[in-house]
């Protein structure tokens, strides 16, 4: 006896789904799915059945892990999300990084750069998946330890000028960072300038 199959989207045909078995498309989200089987033998009037439907077919469910954090928990470091593995592929990512559980404006990307906002406060980010006829999942990370005081690039100034009573000395601070930074009274490069007018040290043994 020969048997032959045909897949029904919500009564019609399905084009190409012939076999004994079918896998469901985004076609079919929202709709019944049913089968149609004919046998035919020598000898024997051919005969049709269908199946009942199945019920209304439902969003797939994507796999959807835990996002990681990596990096450097301080002012000024880079953060970046590690996703997993989502699937079946290709999902499509989305990035949202999260200050105290509250989402960041503008931090969409896989990685993020800590600002002088974050110190003392802990960070995560959320991922959301999506995918044609597949229900939308947004997973969290975990927190990462609250954020600690980035580290300045300092170094030691530069002083020109006639090391002499009456004459004025001037701080080259150099380049410090990451810019902009504001020098006030009582930084190293102004303590050093002072001790140098007061012991009257040449200016070309500064720095």
């Amino acid at each position: 006896m020969a048997l032959r199959y045909q897949w029904l989207r919500s009564g019609m045909a399905i084009q190409g789904a012939t076999g004994a078995s079918y896998i469901g498309t985004p076609s079919d989200r929202g709709k019944v799915l049913s089968v149609r089987v004919a046998g035919s033998k020598t000898g024997y009037t051919s005969v049709a059945r269908t199946s009942r439907a199945t019920a209304v077919v439902a969003a797939g469910t994507l796999t959807a892990p835990v996002p990681t954090v990596t990096g450097s928990v301080k002012v000024g470091s880079r953060l970046t999300a590690a996703p997993g593995t989502w699937g079946p592929a290709p999902v499509t990512l989305r990035y949202q990084w999260l200050r105290a559980g509250v989402a960041i404006l503008g931090a969409t990307s896989t990685t993020y750069v800590q600002t002088a906002a974050d110190k003392g406060k802990a960070l995560s980010v959320r991922v959301t998946g999506s995918k044609t006829a597949y229900g939308t999942v947004s997973r969290t990370s975990r927190a990462t330890g609250t954020d600690g005081a980035g580290t300045l690039t300092g170094p030691a100034p530069t002083v020109t000028g006639t090391s002499r009573e009456g004459y004025r000395l001037t701080a080259d601070p150099v380049t410090w960072g990451p810019t902009p930074v504001t020098l006030v009274r009582g930084c190293p490069a102004r303590q050093q300038l002072f001790a140098l007018h007061r012991r009257q040290i040449p200016a070309h043994h500064a720095g």
